[in-house]
């Protein structure tokens, strides 16, 4: 692409960007304790740059499936937006505009996109359009996903019936290994739209954190596609519990210090012996605040949990169940339940 035909496309882009903030100022004004209460598939509402869109039309026929947009429904999507869209739809949120927010005053605002984020943006779309690559086909994910899910269970059966504890506790620690691995890439390129073009293959994607993992892939969505990615380590030094970011929330006193702006306590100098220990812990408490997130704290660090409709309901209860019977129970028929253990 010519220098001066990236400057135009990104001009485009710019335009496109501007007419968010700039058309259609004459709509109604709204609060945010108005806008919190549109965030489901049936009445979805979202916020761009200060304006606020009624997308419920447009659930059943967004491109990149109902989850992505409804999880934002009822706050500012303004990151997520512009982050995902290619610029040439920018324009498309017009005809949707109902109304005005004030600023967002729990959550940071970041300015406008600049010249070269949007020129950049430009450049990409215009490598897989000229190259006809899709930049979600990714077949071998899949492949990967069988395989990793594949071990998990077998890994599992092979663990538990092992006549030697050592053989049994190396394959646990293989198995730990493995299903970490499924957080990180069927689950992670699940909640990102990725691998394929089909939302109900991202949602498959994501159900192995919920089946296989026994932890809730829709708490994993607040917490990274919504929490850790608009606001990547951003923090109020000024406040407890104060990231943005649900990955580096701290109390005072709390077991880590990970940010410069924390008050030092006297157990902070040998965290470096035993977090990696307690890190290897994570999956037991991810498995409990699950619980604590979704039907208590309705909240993951800064980030308000949006209702669970009838497939991550499904998959947050059958899944904790399924995982819970052929984790613990089955097996207990046929070895003690201490080497289950």
């Amino acid at each position: 692409m010519s220098s001066a035909k990236l400057k135009d496309s990104a001009d485009v882009g710019k335009r496109s960007s501007e007419t968010i903030k700039s058309t259609q100022t004459k709509g109604k004004n709204f609060t945010w304790d108005e806008l919190e209460k549109h965030n489901v598939s049936t009445d979805c509402w979202i916020s761009v740059r200060g304006k606020v869109y009624d997308v419920t039309s447009w659930v059943p026929n967004h491109p990149g499936g109902e989850d992505t947009l409804v999880l934002n429904g009822g706050r500012d999507a303004t990151q997520l937006f512009e982050a995902y869209h290619p610029t040439k739809i920018y324009q498309l949120l017009n005809k949707y505009y109902i109304g005005e927010i004030k600023p967002d005053e729990e959550h940071p605002a970041f300015p406008p996109m600049s010249e070269f984020y949007l020129s950049l943006k430009v450049k990409i779309e215009d490598y897989f359009s000229t190259k006809k690559i899709s930049p979600r086909h990714a077949p071998e994910m899949l492949l990967r996903t069988v395989i990793l899910v594949s071990l998990t269970f077998m890994l599992h059966y092979y663990a538990i019936f092992a006549t030697n504890l050592l053989v049994s506790l190396i394959l646990a620690c293989i198995l730990g290994f493995v299903t970490a691995l499924i957080c990180f890439m069927p689950v992670h390129e699940g909640s990102h739209a990725s691998t394929t073009e089909n939302p109900l293959v991202w949602r498959l994607l994501g159900a192995t954190h919920d089946w296989v993992n026994g932890a809730s892939y829709y708490t994993w969505l607040h917490q990274h596609f919504l929490g850790h990615h608009p606001f990547t380590n951003v923090s109020n030094s000024n406040q407890d519990m104060d990231s943005f970011d649900p990955d580096t929330c701290t109390h005072n006193p709390d077991l880590r210090r990970i940010k410069p702006h924390q008050p030092w306590f006297g157990h902070y100098r040998f965290q470096q012996i035993y977090m990696p220990l307690l890190y290897g812990l994570l999956g037991i408490k991810f498995r409990i605040n699950d619980i604590s997130i979704v039907y208590f704290l309705k909240i993951n660090g800064k980030i308000k949990l949006n209702p669970l409709n009838s497939w991550h309901s499904f998959n947050f209860l059958a899944g904790k169940c399924f995982w819970f019977f052929y984790r613990f129970v089955l097996p207990s028929f046929y070895v003690p339940v201490w080497k289950v253990f």
